[in-house]
């Protein structure tokens, strides 16, 4: 697992996954969102810890090698197929991406360079 913690937003921790309810959680929010209880073991000890700390755990079920990771609203349809927007001189180019997976904040794609910058806001289209 992955684990974040509340008051250090800038340290990922590694860890193994102890245990996770069957039981999701609801919430009175909009829009509707799913969570499970889960603990887990942290790999390495930091002194910075205290007991109720709030955090979050990200379950890591499969690495996807060659994966370039975009925030989820960075990902747009166009003709059907998915595409990002791509800063260049100018403006934005659209780029084709295949989907690999995706979660509520991020998406995996295949077919975009590391280190491009997208944008989050669909350009808008040109007569």
């Amino acid at each position: 697992v992955r684990i974040m913690v509340d008051p250090f937003p800038e340290k990922t921790y590694s860890g193994a996954l102890d245990a996770i309810s069957p039981l999701t959680e609801q919430n009175f929010e909009w829009p509707p969102t799913r969570n499970f209880r889960g603990a887990a073991r942290l790999k390495e000890a930091d002194p910075r810890l205290r007991p109720g700390m709030n955090g979050r755990l990200d379950i890591i079920v499969d690495r996807l090698p060659d994966a370039i990771s975009v925030p989820s609203k960075a990902l747009f349809t166009r003709a059907g197929r998915p595409v990002v927007y791509v800063a260049h001189p100018g403006g934005y180019r659209p780029v084709w991406v295949e989907v690999l997976a995706r979660n509520v904040d991020e998406v995996a794609v295949r077919g975009l360079s590391a280190g491009a910058t997208v944008t989050l806001v669909e350009p808008e289209a040109r007569p």
